[in-house]
């Protein structure tokens, strides 16, 4: 498993004395892969100034990340304290320098920084925590520059009789803040200063990392928060297990401000994964739907409903066509509608199709991981490139559709193809497809097979034609590569 901890600081913060090249060559030290800085950005903070040179802050770490390339990666991050009075002043901080990631935290409540007892004087215990995670939904809620929300609970760590207000007191709060951070497709980060401080868990707490993958969160970031050199890394060795039991099978690091996922069972076992396209990678099924339609039209046949349409297809236009068309049509009519089809879809084909939710995230997790990705489909070789570099350039390194010297799917011609091109042993291949006529092209390629639910069979038919890996989620390819 490979470990990037990917929120730390040095001396740039107001809180670390540590030289940043003492945090890198700690971090070397512990077998880390990558890390990310992340000091502190905290406007007019209550007592202190949590503020620092940006300018010299890339002046120093960009030296660094070409001085130790091949022994760890660096990233340059920032941490950013969120405040809804601050908001406009804080998105201009988080766009004025070409950031790897963001992380957004909340430490100061009603001007209170929590850390200190005044502010529970002022609150009690109760209605201190209280306003603390009100004003983290505020925050939440009302700005959108960061990628992961910094230790939810810290707060926990200086509350007085902590053990008195369980977290579940706060529950509607907890599910208020989780439900945005999905909703806006950001990380919830794992923060692992919680064991550092004595307490029994890190944070999030178990109730709250359960909670958010009850609710559909999959997107964790994982970092120390480590402000001297022998707190980085500090608890890696309980993460694997920590997110596993409450259902995370990778977490996420950040790269100009995208994510990649990390395989909590690093390496992957295979070296390369075939895709189909429709009904996999892309959803389609309504410009499919729509040109089938006016292709019928055109030839004054009857219309039919676009569960039809999603049932004829996995083979081909032409198979697609003849599915189509009236029970027992000519073939001067089936070529007819099919020559309508074609124009039409030609211009219209990215009309509506988009990528399936979390295949970007996965491929840019295969692809760190050194894996091939390939992409084959029954559609024309040309159309099949063009969609590949159009919604995923980059990210396959090859595409292959139909052409006279490949037969069509569930002939394994594609597969076989794929793998001759890049020298590689079935062993190494597993294919993912979202119905029968995937599965029948994966055992006559004699590869491996992973079906997804997503696409255009669903769950019972796999499970019907024997299909022994079905995945709901994208993600979910990491449990079985």
């Amino acid at each position: 498993m490979k470990l990037y901890d990917c929120h730390m600081h040095c001396s740039f913060s107001t809180d670390s004395d540590a030289a940043p090249e003492t945090q890198v060559l700690s971090a070397i030290e512990k077998g880390l892969s990558g890390i990310t800085f992340t000091d502190h950005l905290d406007p007019d903070f209550p007592d202190d100034e949590y503020m620092f040179d940006r300018d010299k802050y890339f002046d120093v770490l960009l030296p660094l990340k070409a001085k130790y390339k091949g022994k760890i990666e660096i990233y340059i991050g920032v941490e950013i304290g969120l405040r809804t009075d601050q908001k406009d002043l804080l998105q201009t901080l988080a766009n004025e320098k070409p950031y790897d990631f963001i992380v957004g935290s909340v430490h100061v409540v009603d001007g209170f920084d929590p850390y200190y007892k005044k502010y529970w004087d002022k609150y009690g215990t109760d209605v201190g925590l209280r306003r603390y995670f009100e004003t983290m939904a505020e925050c939440v809620e009302q700005m959108d520059f960061y990628d992961s929300l910094g230790h939810i609970d810290y707060i926990y760590r200086y509350a007085p009789d902590a053990d008195r207000y369980p977290i579940e007191n706060y529950a509607e709060l907890i599910d208020r803040i989780l439900k945005v951070l999905i909703q806006k497709n950001k990380a919830l980060e794992l923060n692992t200063a919680g064991w550092k401080y004595g307490l029994e868990y890190p944070h999030p707490c178990p109730y709250i990392l359960k909670r958010y993958s009850e609710l559909g969160g999959r997107i964790i970031t994982l970092g120390s928060d480590a402000h001297a050199p022998e707190h980085i890394g500090f608890g890696f060795d309980k993460v694997k297990e920590y997110l596993f039991d409450n259902g995370f099978i990778f977490y996420v690091r950040y790269e100009d401000r995208l994510p990649a996922m990390v395989s909590l069972n690093f390496p992957l076992d295979k070296k390369i994964v075939v895709f189909d396209m429709d009904g996999t990678i892309l959803d389609t099924l309504d410009d499919l739907y729509d040109s089938v339609s006016y292709a019928l039209s055109c030839n004054s046949l009857p219309s039919r409903t676009k569960e039809e349409i999603r049932s004829f297809l996995g083979n081909g236009s032409r198979v697609l066509i003849e599915k189509s068309v009236p029970a027992g049509s000519d073939e001067k009519t089936v070529t007819a509608v099919h020559a309508s089809f074609t124009e039409h879809y030609l211009k219209h084909c990215a009309d509506k199709t988009r990528p399936y939710e979390g295949i970007k995230e996965l491929l840019y997790t295969l692809k760190g991981h050194g894996v091939i990705t390939a992409v084959v489909s029954n559609k024309p070789d040309a159309a099949v490139k063009e969609l590949s570099s159009s919604y995923f350039p980059g990210l396959f390194d090859l595409s292959v559709g139909a052409s006279p010297d490949v037969e069509k799917k569930p002939a394994p011609g594609c597969v076989n193809k794929v793998l001759a091109h890049f020298g590689m042993d079935k062993k190494d291949a597993v294919y993912i497809g979202d119905s029968e006529v995937d599965l029948a092209t994966a055992k006559n390629a004699d590869i491996d097979f992973i079906g997804v639910t997503w696409g255009f069979r669903g769950r019972e038919v796999l499970e019907e034609l024997g299909a022994e890996r079905i995945i709901e989620k994208p993600d979910e390819v990491l449990k079985f590569v």
